[in-house]
């Protein structure tokens, strides 16, 4: 049971606030409202600035991914040990830090993977279960809304032990076909979404799903492992390059959101 807050009216209007002399306070409302102003055309020049840097990983990738278009196709299960396997999502604590973590669909959106996404859980677990994680297995989501189902991430062994939920799909690969790396960022193309957008199902516009078989078939390159390794090296520096740009726009982010705080503040103590 989560707990409620209540401010009552007794409590609240107690409370004595600086009150200015009329003209005063619409000096003060007149620059606020100038100032969010500029804070609002600053948020929306970001909010931009964010999604062109997606598209400019993106396109790099596309470009970078070209040399195996002219490849021969093969089903995903060919370069896998087993066939993929959705976990378990059992019942969730209302406490954090209670039991043990469950991914949740969070952890792998946007092709990145997330471990702090979790939920905890104190249900009854088998240590030979297939739903516990192994690092290094590649997950994908088996649904999400259309935009974000077969989305996909590799495990990196945090948290462990961690337990696989129901709505996501784990896998092995097998290391002498190909690398994790390459088949994760091959699941993030163009070409791959729209296998996925294809295949997916659902009588709901904003839920979709994918089967078992609809990620076994997804067409990959059959190239060798040493290209594999080529185009992953290349891929590894643009993504460096790309995180480097994205942490330093959520450090601006952070700054945006502290100015309309800061500002009220400096207002009510008479500072503008």
């Amino acid at each position: 049971m989560g707990s409620k807050t209540e401010l009552k009216a007794k409590r609240l209007l107690p409370i004595r606030i600086p009150l200015p002399a009329l003209r005063e306070q619409r000096r003060i409302v007149a620059r606020i409202d100038q100032l969010t102003s500029h804070l609002r055309q600053a948020a929306e020049l970001h909010r931009q600035a964010t999604q062109e840097a997606s598209q400019l990983f993106q396109a790099h990738l596309e470009r970078v991914l070209a040399d195996a278009r002219s490849a021969e196709r093969l089903p995903l299960q060919a370069f896998l040990l087993g066939k993929p396997r959705n976990g378990w999502s059992p019942p969730a604590e209302s406490d954090p830090d209670v039991g043990v973590p469950v991914l949740t669909l969070s952890a792998v959106t946007g092709f990145r993977y997330d471990g702090t996404k979790i939920k905890w859980t104190s249900a009854k677990t088998r240590p030979d279960a297939h739903y516990w994680l192994k690092p290094g297995e590649l997950l994908i989501t088996r649904s999400n809304t259309p935009e974000l189902v077969g989305h996909a991430a590799i495990y990196d062994g945090t948290p462990a032990p961690c337990i696989c939920p129901d709505l996501i799909m784990k896998m092995s690969v097998d290391s002498a076909k190909a690398d994790v790396r390459f088949l994760h960022y091959w699941l993030q193309t163009t070409e791959v979404r729209r296998f996925v957008t294809a295949r997916a199902r659902g009588t709901s516009a904003s839920m979709k799903k994918i089967s078992q078989g609809d990620v076994q078939d997804i067409p990959v390159p059959k190239i060798g492992r040493p290209e594999q390794t080529r185009l992953v090296a290349k891929l590894e520096a643009i993504r460096k390059e790309w995180e480097r740009l994205t942490s330093a726009q959520a450090t601006i982010q952070t700054e945006l959101d502290s100015f309309l705080p800061a500002l009220l503040a400096k207002a009510f103590r008479g500072e503008l």
